[in-house]
């Protein structure tokens, strides 16, 4: 049975203050529960039904058997998941060091948006998203749950980006999006290390940050759409600059 002081506290985490004041956040399903497991984060609870313990021999100190009923009164998902875990932010220092190819992104506000784009990231090997600071939490459950436990190996680190194009070393090469009359991507050789830097969802980038030393990159149209949403644009160009 979860306790009402439990209930409480896990409903709470729905909200960024919440898990901020409490250093926690939530995740949800089987499959996302044993990539965190697989993880060096740290598990405050688990819940979980006797069928999920059994069947994966879950063996750790802080887990509680309860049944269906009481998973739903805490979950977020339309269909009750067999397994919670209520787990601690990694609030370790980040690691801003850049790979060959790199991703930040200024203002995203969809929480799917921002959880698809840390799964692909993954995919491609890119470890670091650098994001402004009023980019959506990365510990929303709706970017926790569209990341599929991506979250688990991925850096989102957030920060002033203003001031961190501005201190970049020059050596980086730094690329935005825009719909046409940038460099078609396929055409981009140079091996140098590349930040591909993704806007907000309606807005874009700002003028402050396009005045500054950035190249601007298109992907070539085929049909007759007028943009692409921002994940699918990332997976493209991640696509290209990774393979």
């Amino acid at each position: 049975m979860i306790t009402r002081s439990q209930v409480k506290l896990i409903n709470s985490l729905k909200y960024k203050k919440n898990r901020d004041k409490y250093d926690l956040f939530m995740v949800e399903g089987h499959k996302i529960v044993i990539e965190l497991l697989d993880s060096d984060y740290e598990i405050y609870n688990i819940f979980a039904t006797e069928q999920w313990v059994l069947n994966n021999n879950i063996k750790i100190k802080n887990i509680h058997v309860v049944k269906l009923i009481d998973l739903k009164k805490i979950s977020n998902l339309d269909s009750t998941p067999n397994v919670i875990a209520i787990v601690r932010k990694n609030l370790r220092v980040a690691d801003l060091s850049l790979s060959s190819v790199n991703v930040a992104l200024f203002d995203i506000q969809d929480p799917g948006n921002l959880g698809t784009i840390i799964r692909t990231c993954d995919w491609f090997g890119v470890r670091n998203i650098i994001c402004s600071n009023n980019t959506v939490d990365k510990y929303n459950p709706k970017v926790i749950q569209s990341s599929m436990g991506s979250i688990f190996r991925v850096n989102v680190i957030y920060l002033n980006l203003f001031e961190y194009l501005k201190n970049l070393s020059e050596d980086v090469l730094v690329y935005c999006t825009t719909v046409s009359g940038g460099e078609i991507i396929e055409d981009i050789k140079d091996s140098s290390r590349k930040l591909i830097v993704f806007g907000n969802e309606s807005r874009g980038l700002p003028d402050e940050m396009l005045n500054m030393k950035i190249l601007n990159l298109s992907i070539e149209k085929k049909g007759s759409a007028e943009s692409l949403n921002v994940a699918t644009a990332c997976g493209i160009i991640l696509n290209n600059f990774c393979n």
